[in-house]
């Protein structure tokens, strides 16, 4: 069990949970200032680079093989598109309902 701070374990229940949720927010807050960074480098990593790469061709390749083209895009293609880049990426995502 990790160690409590002693000026923690001796202020009163109430106090002490301020204090956490402060850090908490203050630990978001850095959190938060580096996430353009950390986007940035995620999204230059070759790794997923290469499966947005995949995700979009099997996405491009499938659209023109049945006709479709890259005309009349549907919120659903979009969808698709974004499973598609997931799914290459390891992950999985679905639309809130």
């Amino acid at each position: 069990m990790a160690a409590m701070s002693t000026s923690l374990a001796t202020k009163p229940l109430g106090e002490a949970t301020t204090q956490v949720v402060v850090l908490a927010f203050d630990l978001l807050g850095q959190q938060t200032a580096n996430l353009p960074t950390l986007l940035q480098k995620s999204l230059s990593d070759k790794p997923v680079q290469d499966a947005i790469q995949s995700a979009l061709d099997t996405f491009i390749l499938k659209r023109m093989t049945s006709g479709a083209g890259m005309n009349d895009l549907t919120s659903k293609d979009a969808l698709d598109l974004l499973n598609g880049i997931a799914s290459s990426a390891g992950g999985n995502w679905a639309m809130p309902p």
